[in-house]
């Protein structure tokens, strides 16, 4: 290692380590592999039988890593610069090199950078993304293939990061793929972090009532893969849900290329004729009545069974007339059917404007911005603007208050760096 790299390595440590020593910036610390054989040596201390029993239970798998790592022995000889050193262990590198070829993800999130991202980047060989989290990123890092940084610690980094995880490992980032036969790919929401929340907010609600009614409280767990995989499955474990299976996971009509919004003349609709009496007013309206008569489309089970086909004619029916004139036919015949709006539209929708749903309000240190309501509406109490949000951390000491925490407590989690406060 060239002085430069050893001086450069020396201010990196100094750089991230003090401000977290001193308590004024939690930036973290490395523990460099070298501190390894400060370890008490192999047998000096009984093993721990949780751990004994993991590694009995997957010993096949640990086989099958270390076999793959064979297996590749070659491509990894000419990658040794990259893992001769303390930072990035050989047996450590080798592993996450073949664990990466094999199974070829399309991202990963690295917290940190160095050796170990040039090294997966050359493994990924082009193919999928690596998010490397790194508060003081090497400058050439960025210039890898497939790497995108974000100069960030940990603890700052956005909340979609952990919500692409936990889409990717739930199932979520597939779906699409069983429409369009495309990449798995991220939907473009942070729906695990929102679905997890509401998730939670049910659990506490149950806890409160189960502590007004017993006087006994209880510690909950949310688990994000959980509630993700238990949100998709709800439709998607199909004919997964007997044994033996009647049919593949994935609810066929719902992973259907033909299912999507309708182009009409001057531009799309979600139209839903869902009841027979939907069906046949349909296709009279649209000048088909014929179509009603079709064995294929006579009735729910039948319609059932060809589902594609029919998303098929709808969309070739639908294609003849503007928007609004199929609007306000399908509003007539009290068939379900709604625009489709564009974010933008949504400030402008005539049903939102009456609602009052977007509200233009003055931010103390933002200045003018656009908030929308709860949509939650209750008879006798009623959801109202309160306050605008506090900056990060600037209401802690008084939610803990609110919780029971006494001055002193507060004081200490404050000088413990459990509370930050601005």
């Amino acid at each position: 290692m060239s002085a430069r790299s050893k001086l450069r390595g020396r201010w990196r440590r100094f750089a991230l380590g003090l401000p977290t020593v001193l308590g004024l910036k939690p930036r973290g610390w490395f523990i460099p592999h070298r501190y390894a054989p400060l370890l008490p040596p192999p047998g000096s201390q009984p093993p721990y039988p949780a751990i004994e029993r993991l590694f009995e239970e997957y010993a096949e798998q640990f086989a099958a890593v270390l076999d793959a790592v064979d297996a590749r022995a070659e491509a990894l000889e000419s990658c040794r610069a990259m893992f001769e050193q303390s930072w990035f262990p050989s047996l450590d590198a080798a592993v996450a090199y073949a664990l990466v070829r094999e199974r070829k993800p399309r991202h990963i999130v690295e917290v940190g950078s160095g050796h170990s991202t040039r090294l997966l980047s050359r493994a990924l060989g082009g193919v999928g993304e690596i998010l490397a989290i790194d508060p003081a990123p090497r400058a050439d890092i960025a210039d890898l293939p497939g790497v995108r940084v974000k100069s960030s610690t940990l603890q700052a980094a956005p909340d979609k990061v952990f919500d692409d995880l936990v889409q990717g490992v739930s199932g979520a980032a597939s779906l699409q793929s069983r429409v369009d036969g495309l990449p798995p790919r991220f939907m473009p929401s942070l729906i695990a972090d929102k679905t997890t929340g509401l998730h939670l907010c049910i659990a506490v609600l149950g806890a409160l009532y189960h502590r007004k009614c017993t006087g006994e409280g209880q510690m909950i767990e949310v688990p994000m893969l959980e509630t993700l995989a238990s949100f998709w499955l709800t439709e998607h474990l199909f004919g997964a849900t007997w044994t033996p299976e009647r049919a593949p996971m994935g609810y066929d009509r719902i992973i259907n290329k033909f299912r999507h919004p309708f182009p009409t003349q001057d531009g799309y609709i979600c139209a839903l004729p869902y009841t027979d009496a939907h069906w046949i007013r349909f296709f009279e309206l649209a000048e088909r009545p014929d179509l009603a008569k079709e064995k294929r489309f006579v009735d729910r089970m039948e319609r059932a069974k060809h589902f594609s086909e029919l998303y098929q004619v709808l969309a070739e029916l639908l294609k003849h007339r503007p928007t609004q004139e199929w609007l306000d036919m399908f509003d007539e015949a009290d068939i379900p059917a709604m625009p489709v709006r564009t974010l933008e539209e949504l400030k402008d929708d005539p049903h939102l404007k009456a609602t009052g749903f977007f509200t233009e309000r003055e931010h103390p240190t933002e200045g003018p911005i656009t908030t929308f309501a709860s949509p939650l509406d209750f008879e006798k109490t009623k959801v109202e603007f309160r306050r605008h949000a506090p900056p990060l951390g600037s209401d802690g000491v008084e939610v803990m208050r609110e919780a029971g925490f006494s001055d002193e407590a507060i004081e200490k989690l404050k000088a413990d760096k459990v509370l930050i406060v601005p």
